[in-house]
């Protein structure tokens, strides 16, 4: 094309241009269509959210449970619940007597001594309740976790025991001077 086509072209358009106008509301019916794109379409969303919602009900039932991470006889039955509030109410019960009996500095030392002992029966304990649930609620880990019950117990008492008698072996002495 050469020059003056291209401008002969120009010219008419430009007296067009002009006269060709948008019909009444076309604005509106145009700015209408333009939000409509924008919006997300319900539809869509609605099965989105119910294929979520399936999805969620079957990892529910499909048998995906959550194991605790530790357990305590509690959770093996109401028998061993029933045992381990008896442990435990004796082991406090035990803890009291022996804080009675701390009067003097041997008594002290002996105290101390039991504390730290229970310690590390207690974290002994603590590995045996994740033991519990890895094992799935194995016989041999349930004795184990009595056994600890009892070693305290008897670790109390006869700590108990050891501060009587060095309390009657003073007083004793006490009385032959």
């Amino acid at each position: 094309m050469d020059r003056d086509r291209l401008d002969d072209l120009f010219e008419v358009w430009q007296q067009h241009k002009d006269v060709l106008k948008p019909t009444d509301g076309h604005h509106h019916r145009f700015e209408k269509r333009l939000l409509q794109a924008q919006k997300p379409k319900k539809a869509n969303r609605f099965w989105w959210m119910a294929a979520a919602s399936v999805a969620l009900l079957i990892a529910l039932f499909s048998g995906v449970q959550i194991k605790p991470e530790k357990a305590d006889l509690a959770s093996v039955s109401s028998e061993m619940k029933a045992t381990e509030t008896f442990f435990k109410q004796t082991i406090q019960t035990e803890l009291e007597r022996l804080q009675e009996n701390n009067l003097n500095e041997s008594a002290k030392k002996l105290t101390a001594d039991a504390l730290k002992q229970l310690d590390t029966l207690e974290s002994h304990y603590e590995n045996l309740r994740a033991e519990l649930v890895k094992s799935g609620y194995n016989q041999q880990v349930i004795y184990a976790m009595i056994d600890n019950f009892q070693k305290r117990i008897a670790l109390l008492q006869s700590v108990i025991k050891e501060i009587e008698s060095l309390q009657n072996l003073n007083e004793n002495n006490h009385e032959v001077i």
